[in-house]
């Protein structure tokens, strides 16, 4: 039936001024599309009655839409001001880097230059993903939920949860305790993204973020993907939403093009009117609603396990992970994060240029011009830099540095004993002594992972186990495109070579060191604490005012009688301080590159997926960590401790650092020759001294590659600068061409197959191997090989066998051959 004049008239006088034409067929469509639902759920006796009643509910949307622009603006122009202000006055005369520091944080010690974009991201992830993790362990359905046993019982509790009358009845309760602790925290997450500036209403039915692979869905063609998924859409409840879908197949055919090729576009007729203004406005993105409606948790279970993106863990995982990320995004930079950063970097060009320096105005161009560095920091947090350009490409290229991963970094615990250094220089520089750091991560160590009570204070301060995660899901990765199978062996592998263990020991230690020490320190008033903690609590934008509130209301003792200053029972500015600090300084203490240093000095603003994006990818692989070390460390010392360089304790602390690292590193490069079976290095040699300086002071992981056995096929230094992945495709190309001159032989392949081959350099397994089957297949093809290379080794590096590979080995095959 057609809609009566007034009803329009009612719903035009809510949009309010001179309506247009185009205007008015909106508000057709839209009075349509209410009459529907209304009818469909029985709120309505007759369509006319439905007409007015769609008519109202019209005139009450337009109305909330005209309030959520208002608050909105009111949430922007308060970001704006505040954002510009910082910088301006904090920065002055280094305003590009005051822009940096709100989207990825600066090494400066200014006030305030660790409170950014990707802290606020960081600290949520932390505080959801955490939260859930030692919710479902309490709960004793962790291992339920990892297992994905109870995944479907799980998806249809989440669906009646959201259900007008949720029917829990018959489903098993582990997948019910489940799906109650996931909603809690997608509960969480909706909340602080409506309070940051989204309007993230309830939907009917609904599990987690939809998710849809482009790779299946593109592998799959369009008459394929159309047959599986239309049966298993609720047509209906669509049409309620999107209006009449006259032609279903030209509709989906939009839809699949739009997923096939990784854009998720609403499709024509799906208008959002929700009072979000402006281009790329991320609250509208966040607020749209739903495009694709199943029938029951069953149909979306289907259509996820064929199209898409993992599983309902992994879709959990990957939904509050990116709540977190656009939420940190608005609480910093307003809804609209690119049009504000374009408004503050304007309006500071305008300033600079008024005060007549042409030559700052010069560098602050540079810096923030359009595609340049700056841009490249906001792509790191808004996360346009992780999409691919061809997702073919850049999941072949993230397999293939996965398996490289595997096959070189068996020894990387041992490596990352440097991160023994860092723990004690990051207590030293918040005001304790460096040496009572390192017994403290010697004790941590000794400990373990924290558990039980420990664990829940992690938990409230936002900081969590990766590892923990990584078993429910494949995320967490910087090579967000790896395979599902890859992932899950490179998951294993980094539990099976026990770095995942070292680093969630250290890193649950120093962040409840770090509170201890806070709590300790309540007693005190802000200009009683020591300077160094004053001045680092300063980099989070920590005041006297705000330090007053949680000294006073932070501080609870853990049963074993320790004291730590918690954000539970803290005003939401503060608790948000709070976890600020203690997880970046955990993350510094055992280290990881921050958002900054991923920006700025491993993926220098190129995308997966294409040719300069995936070499960039090969060539700095294992080169995050001295990256970070270089940055986040050494940085640190020299331009952190005051708003100017090399200020008092500077030299100090690089000297504690670098003395320390090269100590420990020499201890590294020990403990892997002795599982060769050799004698250790000449410590009093300046090439061994060379080599421990790069091993412990930054080099990390990369120097177990570095210095590995798989660097002995004639590499330069440019090739082993080059990466694990152009290193090996160097060495297979030289072994091809001593083949065709034939001054190859057997040896020299299996040593090239070993060296990349997963799993297989374990530190605990490899020596193992070697004496008992490696070495002696390795002199079976090639009779003699191990002698020449015990008379190498001993001739070009000075040191003996302990165990002689030539002399001393088994011989279980050429024993059989004789």
């Amino acid at each position: 039936m057609s809609i009566p004049a007034s009803c329009i008239t009612t719903a035009a006088e809510a949009i309010g001024g001179p309506v247009t034409q185009e205007q008015l067929e909106f508000i057709r469509d839209e009075i349509a599309k209410l009459q529907a639902q209304i009818l469909a759920s029985g709120q309505a006796a007759s369509p006319a009655n439905a007409i007015m009643l769609a008519a109202r509910k019209f005139a009450a949307q337009q109305k909330l839409a005209a309030l959520i622009a208002k608050r909105n603006a009111a949430i922007n122009q308060q970001r704006y001001f505040q954002s510009l202000a910082y910088v301006s006055t904090v920065w002055k005369g280094r305003e590009a880097e005051g822009l940096r520091a709100l989207l990825t944080g600066s090494i400066e010690g200014r006030a305030g230059a660790r409170s950014s974009v990707a802290l606020e991201q960081k600290t949520l992830q932390g505080l959801y993903l955490g939260g859930l993790n030692d919710e479902l362990e309490r709960a004793g359905v962790f291992d339920a939920f990892r297992t994905g046993t109870l995944d479907r019982e799980v998806a249809r509790a989440l669906w009646q949860l959201n259900s007008r009358k949720p029917n829990l009845e018959g489903l098993p309760k582990q997948a019910v305790d489940i799906a109650r602790i996931v909603h809690k925290y997608q509960e969480v997450a909706r909340s602080d993204a409506n309070k940051a500036g989204a309007w993230i209403g309830k939907l009917e039915g609904w599990i987690v973020r939809q998710s849809h692979d482009p790779w299946k869905i593109g592998r799959a063609t369009f008459a394929d993907w159309t047959g599986f998924v239309e049966p298993r859409l609720d047509w209906s409840r669509m049409e309620q939403q999107l209006g009449p879908i006259k032609d279903r197949r030209a509709f989906l055919r939009e839809v699949y093009t739009a997923l096939a090729s990784g854009v998720h576009v609403q499709a024509k007729g799906a208008t959002n009117s929700s009072g979000f203004k402006g281009p790329a406005n991320l609250a509208k993105r966040m607020s749209q609603e739903r495009l694709l409606h199943f029938t029951d948790a069953d149909a979306w279970s289907d259509y996820n396990e064929r199209f898409g993106v993992g599983n309902i863990r992994e879709a959990v995982f990957s939904g509050l992970m990116s709540s977190a990320r656009n939420t940190g995004l608005m609480r910093v930079l307003g809804t609209n994060p690119s049009s504000m950063l374009q408004q503050l970097v304007d309006e500071l060009g305008r300033r600079i240029d008024a005060a007549g320096d042409p030559k700052q105005l010069e560098q602050f161009a540079a810096w923030t011009r359009p595609g340049g560095r700056l841009w490249n920091h906001l792509a790191e947090v808004d996360g346009s830099a992780g999409i691919a350009v061809d997702r073919t490409v850049a999941r072949v290229a993230s397999n293939v540095r996965a398996i490289q991963s595997m096959a070189k970094l068996g020894g990387a615990v041992i490596s990352s004993v440097s991160d023994l250094a860092t723990y004690a220089s990051e207590i030293s520089f918040q005001g304790r002594g460096f040496l009572s750091g390192m017994a403290e991560a010697l004790q941590a160590v000794g400990q373990g992972r924290p558990a039980g009570e420990r664990r829940d204070i992690l938990s409230s301060l936002g900081v969590f186990f990766e590892s923990l995660s990584a078993d429910l899901t494949r995320q967490g990765s910087l090579d967000e495109s790896f395979g599902g199978w890859t992932s899950r062996s490179l998951q294993q592998f980094f539990k099976w070579n026990l770095l995942n263990w070292w680093t969630d020991s250290l890193r649950g230690s120093a962040a409840l060191s770090m509170s201890n020490y806070l709590a300790l320190n309540a007693r005190r008033s802000w200009s009683q604490l020591p300077k160094d903690l004053k001045h680092v609590l300063g980099l989070y934008r920590i005041t006297e005012g705000d330090w007053d509130h949680m000294r006073e209301n932070g501080v609870t003792q853990a049963a074993d009688g320790r004291l730590y200053m918690v954000p539970d029972n803290l005003d939401e500015q503060r608790a948000r301080m709070l976890r600020q600090y203690v997880t970046d300084r955990a993350y510094t203490a055992v280290l990881e590159p921050d958002a900054g240093t991923r920006a700025a000095w491993i993926k220098f603003g190129t995308k997966p997926g294409t040719f300069t994006g995936e070499l960039v990818r090969f060539v700095m692989q294992f080169k995050g960590y001295p990256a970070a070390y270089t940055r986040q460390i050494l940085g640190r010392e020299v331009f952190g401790r005051a708003a100017e360089p090399l200020a008092e304790g500077s030299l100090v602390g690089l000297a504690q650092i670098i003395v320390t690292s090269t100590v420990l590193g020499y201890g590294a490069m020990s403990v892997k020759e002795i599982l060769k079976g050799r004698t250790p290095r000449d410590p009093t040699d300046w090439r061994t001294i060379l080599a421990a300086m790069t091993q412990g002071g930054g080099a990390g992981i990369y120097g177990d590659f570095l210095f590995g056995e798989f660097n002995r096929f004639g590499r330069t230094p440019l090739e082993s600068a080059a990466g694990p992945t152009l290193g090996a495709v160097s060495d297979t190309l030289r072994l091809w061409s001593q083949l065709v001159r034939g001054d190859a032989d057997g040896g020299d392949a299996l040593r090239l197959a070993i060296n990349n081959t997963p799993f297989l350099n374990l530190f605990y397994a490899r020596p193992t191997l070697d004496y008992l089957v490696l070495w002696d297949i390795q002199e079976a093809l090639s009779p003699g090989t191990l002698r020449r290379m015990q008379q190498r080794i001993e001739r070009q590096q000075e040191q003996r066998f302990l165990v002689s590979p030539a002399a001393d080995r088994a011989r279980p095959i050429t024993a059989g051959l004789r």
